[in-house]
């Protein structure tokens, strides 16, 4: 279980097994979105944003290779209606053609989501001499980032005043 899901995997087997109380921390797409919203980020952008970092996912953990025959289109179709259904913005087009018109205003050349540029497109951490090559994407995903932080730290600051102890898993 370690090798498909990680420590948090089986951490949570065992709490399962053992009776044991758990919750996710995680903010969730819904929250995320709303707190972009609310810092001024474009809707187009964000859409940019969560997608762009699944294709990158997509291309990083060679997810085509491991399955045969799923695309990066047909990978993504998921996401896209998670972010329709989360969002449901009136008049906004979700298709992966405006994805990519998007992405062009963005990244230029880099849009292609055909295109494996793993770490450029929705890397967080900025690197001396690489500032110019941080776009908005990379600020939304730093700032999303912050969101999940804040408010995990909340929920065990929660938690901590019903609760002795806690296990915490933390980290992909």
């Amino acid at each position: 279980i370690i090798k498909k899901k990680g420590e948090a995997g089986l951490a949570l087997k065992l709490a399962v097994e053992n009776g044991v109380d758990f919750e996710c921390p995680e903010a969730g797409l819904e929250k995320e979105v709303a707190d972009l919203l609310e810092k001024g980020f474009a809707k187009e952008d964000i859409f940019a944003s969560y997608l762009y970092e699944m294709v990158d996912n997509y291309h990083e953990h060679k997810i085509g290779e491991k399955v045969k025959g799923l695309t990066v289109e047909k990978y993504l179709e998921s996401f896209i209606n998670e972010f329709w259904l989360i969002t449901n913005w009136e008049n906004f087009d979700y298709s992966l053609e405006n994805l990519e018109r998007i992405g062009r205003k963005i990244f230029g050349e880099g849009a292609d989501i055909k295109n494996p540029s793993i770490g450029k497109r929705t890397d967080v951490t900025i690197r001396p001499g690489a500032e110019t090559e941080q776009t908005v994407v990379n600020e939304i995903i730093r700032q999303t980032t912050y969101t999940r932080d804040r408010n995990m730290v909340q929920r065990i600051k929660e938690a901590m005043k019903n609760h002795d102890r806690l296990f915490i898993v933390f980290g992909a």
